[in-house]
């Protein structure tokens, strides 16, 4: 047993000599640590304490960043609406609304979006925008989509 830490010993010297005539900073102070020797090169150990201490750091720095954004990510509300598109298709074919023009009947298409679990529209860029605050056009084009959408997915048998 005691000629199995020798060896590991030996190698370690070994190891050793060869990180300190190579520079290695960071494996030199790893194998002085793990020896537990006194350094023959007290520069050299001091820059792979320093080095070990930087990574050390970095990593928790890093560990840090993504528990942080793991737990953002967590708590961070559902932006998507989830529409029932079956429910759309049986209320849109129940009201028999003009889905083709956008102009007109969109008080009727508002309440038909908001029953199917629509409760925001895609605004300009990332925005998202409430049903109650949208333009008249804007939830025309809404209810156009979501019709055509629902007809899709009726004749495909998702829905």
């Amino acid at each position: 047993m005691a000629r199995v830490i020798d060896n590991t010993t030996d190698r370690t010297a070994k190891q050793r000599q060869k990180v300190l005539f190579n520079g290695n900073a960071l494996k030199y102070y790893q194998l002085c640590a793990k020896a537990g020797v006194e350094p023959e090169d007290l520069s050299l150990y001091e820059q792979g304490r320093l080095e070990a201490f930087r990574e050390a750091k970095k990593f928790s720095r890093l560990e840090q960043y993504a528990n942080a954004r793991t737990q953002t990510q967590e708590t961070r509300p559902q932006r998507r609406t989830k529409i029932n598109y079956a429910r759309f298709w049986e209320l849109a074919q129940k009201a028999g609304l003009n889905y083709a023009n956008i102009f007109v009947q969109t008080e009727y298409k508002k309440d038909i979006l908001r029953k199917a679990g629509c409760t925001h529209l895609k605004g300009e860029g990332s925005e998202r925008i409430t049903l109650d605050s949208a333009k008249p056009t804007r939830i025309g084009y809404a209810y156009l989509h979501t019709y055509q959408t629902s007809e899709r997915k009726r004749k495909r048998g998702e829905i």
